[in-house]
């Protein structure tokens, strides 16, 4: 596993990745078109559920810019090879811009079920996103590498945080907030946003994708 010199975590990080110009034009373009976001997950009757403690957030998925689209997905690409992990990806995912204000949160979970690809459906459902996907491109695919640009860093709390076993042992990273930075990881990651105590977190979240591993 790829391990970070900085820090020793399992992150990738690409300083200044974007300018302070970029940055905030996308906070001033996309900061009051968020709506709640949400976590699924299964219930005892096997449907799915929706888990609103595990996650506060704010979410917009940005359809309307195709080149932010492959400028975050080139960093992915790029650190998926300078990182060794060399995952296979062949498509991407809408980013999602994300909106943290004091005391919202998203706790420890994973961005992927590495065990199914994605069936293709015309009709989207609303729940179990991971399993379906209407998009061409996504389809017999799994989410492979996240990634998470930092907007801004002027808010407190908010940490990134990811959590992985070495040597048997349970160990947790925090990686320092400083905007202009691209996080990218494994999708399967367990990782979490702790929940901001001053000010607003704003970031880009996005996945890229391939065929399941074999």
């Amino acid at each position: 596993m790829y391990r970070n010199t900085e820090n020793d975590s399992p992150v990738f990080i690409i300083h200044n990745s974007m300018t302070p110009e970029q940055r905030q034009e996308i906070i001033k373009k996309y900061k009051t078109k968020t709506t709640p976001g949400t976590h699924q997950i299964g219930t005892p009757s096997g449907e799915i559920g929706i888990d609103k403690v595990r996650r506060d957030s704010g979410v917009h998925f940005i359809q309307d810019d195709m080149n932010l689209s492959i400028m975050i997905f080139n960093l992915i690409r790029i650190a998926n090879t300078m990182s060794e992990y060399d995952y296979e990806l062949t498509a991407f995912e809408a980013p999602q811009f994300t909106r943290y204000a004091k005391k919202q949160h998203y706790n420890f979970h994973v961005d992927s079920d590495a065990h199914h690809n994605r069936r293709f459906v015309f009709q989207l459902p609303k729940e179990r996103e991971l399993a379906f996907t209407n998009q061409v491109e996504l389809m017999n695919t799994i989410r492979k590498m996240s990634c998470s640009v930092i907007l801004n860093d002027d808010y407190e709390g908010g940490e990134f945080c990811t959590k992985i076993i070495v040597d048997g042992e349970v160990v947790e990273h925090t990686i320092p907030a400083v905007a202009g930075d691209t996080l990218v990881f494994p999708s399967y990651m367990n990782h979490c946003v702790k929940p901001v105590t001053k000010g607003v977190r704003y970031s880009l979240v996005m996945w890229a994708a391939g065929p399941k591993f074999v």
